[in-house]
């Protein structure tokens, strides 16, 4: 995992916290695989940005083709202090496959799937 200041790389997406004040997970084709061991070191990096506060998160997927496992999925929406997750994609077909994702895996905060950037950061900034 590389640091500097608010930004952290992982084997296969780079975190960091925007100046919106939301987590920003924007996963990479890097050749390396999105196993349950880089689940984890994403999940810790957030809890390392975020000082273990609860957070809203956009997962940018638009520059990957990285498809995890269901144990991976599983891991990630287990995360505990996540409190709203909106989730990037760079297709139709990816929101379907991706809204099928969500009705699959019982998650205990809203996520949603867009195509629209502006429109996931939106959802997310709204006060619930």
């Amino acid at each position: 995992m590389n640091t500097t200041s608010s930004i952290i790389e992982t084997d296969v997406s780079r975190i960091e916290i925007n100046d919106r004040g939301f987590l920003q997970i924007t996963l990479m084709d890097t050749g390396k695989s999105f196993d349950v061991a880089e689940a984890n070191r994403q999940i810790a990096a957030a809890y390392e940005l975020t000082g273990g506060r609860n957070y809203k998160v956009l997962v940018d997927t638009t520059q990957s083709s990285l498809s995890p496992s269901s144990e991976v999925k599983k891991a990630i929406a287990d995360v505990e202090h996540k409190i709203k997750e909106a989730i990037l994609v760079n297709s139709l077909g990816n929101r379907i496959l991706g809204n099928i994702y969500l009705k699959i895996i019982n998650r205990r905060y809203p996520s949603k799937i867009f195509t629209d950037r502006e429109a996931a950061i939106q959802w997310l900034l709204e006060v619930e």
